[in-house]
């Protein structure tokens, strides 16, 4: 869908609770595979493409062509305002689950997306984000600095979910921040350093649900056996708290 001010927008329905959002800013040609920051890297954030993906579920949709573009699964509909851009999700049931709050943006080589943040939900996610795991009214760094203390960021993650039954990936590997609700309350900013915007957007009643389609897409984490697990680095998380030894003579 090409939009008046130029933008492009591709939604590829992915399976019943799970499409993937992209929107070109610059008229370039839709990346199926987001650009590494080292040719040497070779990585990707998902393990299959959208086409393997759609295949295996088979999922039917319809369309309704209007001022409103609407998508619709059994599970979800997708609703885009041609005259704005901004997107809406609902439930089968006609509830929204998520609400863009104003069309993606494009600014200083940064691409943001804008989310109305409810009073009652809460975020998480985005990797190992040090001293909390609830991010309501914080912003999240999606860049590792390889920082181990209070406040720090030590392998982030371009993915969060929320209480409302949503979560987004955000398919790149350019540093971001996603701001809940800190700068602008009752908003979630997003925010990657590219310009363009591609995420996989997941809807569920649970969050074990999400996480399920999360790691559907990004492959299954490793489980090992109970005797290979141990402490760990017990010092990694209280390098700002740890004191120097003092040595007392008696």
């Amino acid at each position: 869908m090409t939009h008046s001010d130029g933008n492009k927008t591709r939604i590829s329905v992915i399976d019943e609770n799970l499409f993937r959002y992209y929107v070109d800013i610059n008229d370039s040609d839709f990346q199926e595979y987001p650009t590494p920051n080292k040719k040497e890297h070779r990585a990707n954030i998902v393990v299959n493409d959208d086409d393997t993906v759609a295949t295996n579920n088979g999922v039917e949709i319809t369309v309704e062509d209007g001022d409103v573009l609407k998508i619709k699964t059994s599970k979800i509909t997708i609703e885009v305002e041609k005259s704005s851009s901004k997107m809406t999700v609902r439930r089968a049931n006609g509830s929204i689950v998520m609400r863009e709050a104003a069309p993606i943006m494009y600014k200083n080589n940064q691409t943001i997306q804008s989310l109305v943040e409810q009073s009652d939900e809460y975020f998480y996610g985005g990797g190992t984000q040090n001293g909390r795991f609830s991010h309501k009214g914080e912003i999240v760094k999606a860049i590792n600095k390889n920082n181990w203390v209070d406040g720090g960021v030590a392998s982030p993650n371009p993915f969060y979910w929320t209480t409302k039954g949503y979560g987004i990936v955000r398919n790149t590997f350019k540093p971001g921040e996603y701001d809940f609700g800190k700068t602008l309350p009752r908003s979630c900013l997003a925010t990657h350093n590219e310009s363009r915007f591609d995420a996989y957007i997941m809807v569920d009643d649970n969050p074990q649900g999400i996480l399920n389609s999360y790691t559907n897409l990004t492959g299954k984490p490793a489980q090992q056996p109970d005797y290979a697990f141990y402490l760990a680095h017990l010092n990694c998380y209280n390098r700002d708290v740890w004191k120097p030894k003092i040595r007392y003579k008696w």
